[in-house]
């Protein structure tokens, strides 16, 4: 059976961000137009990256155990369909507020938002964890590490290097060290600009005492210094 695990880690992103946004949604100042102009823009990347998100599963994921189990995945399917009212509730009131111009119709705009949002983030927490309690294990059951391995690199070689390293900022600090380093050792052999991205990310967002003990976790130092030594 495989261990692999397409879902764990890009949820934990995806709850980041939401709980973030979520934080940042409850205590904005009504007042304050910048505030207002960035609950909108960061609720704009929740969109974009969900969506990519669903595509992967629907056109990645979903049918290494279509064959298998069928009713599963057409009733995950099912729930991505079912998002769109909350998204067009949320869109709408995104434009409410847009459109107020008093600071009494942005409170009242800004209610609608606050409960859109969280009705949106409820279905989607709801949504996430039935595909770690069911489609997580299904994929383990029916697909090997191999090609959960290959999948995994089609859906990052599908991503653009700014949209990756997007997500890498809500995934890398939602992750436990363990998760981290079984992280680096999926990508060891990735492509070098892939890593430097990694890298990159990991030392802006992450403690250095955290990174560093989740590559020696991985053995990267290890085989780092053994690869200087080899080339001496």
């Amino acid at each position: 059976m495989a261990t692999a695990d397409l879902f764990t880690g890009i949820h934990k992103a995806v709850r980041n961000l939401m709980f973030t946004t979520g934080l940042k949604l409850q205590n904005l100042d009504s007042g304050d137009a910048d505030e207002c102009l960035s609950i909108m823009e960061d609720i704009h990347l929740i969109f974009d990256l969900f969506e990519e998100h669903a595509r992967n599963e629907d056109r990645l994921i979903f049918p290494l155990v279509a064959a298998h189990e069928p009713e599963l995945v057409a009733a995950l399917e099912a729930e991505h369909h079912a998002h769109a009212p909350l998204i067009a509730e949320l869109r709408d009131a995104m434009d409410q507020l847009d459109r107020a111009v008093t600071h009494d119709l942005r409170i009242v705009a800004l209610a609608r938002l606050r409960i859109a949002y969280f009705d949106f983030v409820g279905e989607h927490l709801r949504h996430m964890n039935r595909e770690e309690r069911e489609m997580l294990p299904a994929t383990q059951r029916w697909a090997s590490d191999e090609e959960l391995a290959g999948t995994l690199g089609q859906i990052i070689s599908g991503t653009s290097p700014e949209t990756y390293a997007t997500w890498l900022r809500w995934m890398l600090t939602a992750l436990m060290p363990t998760e981290l380093a079984g992280m680096l050792r999926g990508i060891v052999q990735a492509p070098a600009p892939l890593m430097a991205i990694v890298e990159t990310v990991a030392a802006d967002v992450l403690p250095t005492a955290r990174w560093t003990r989740a590559r020696n976790m991985a053995g990267l130092d290890q085989q780092k210094a053994f690869d200087q030594h080899a080339a001496a």
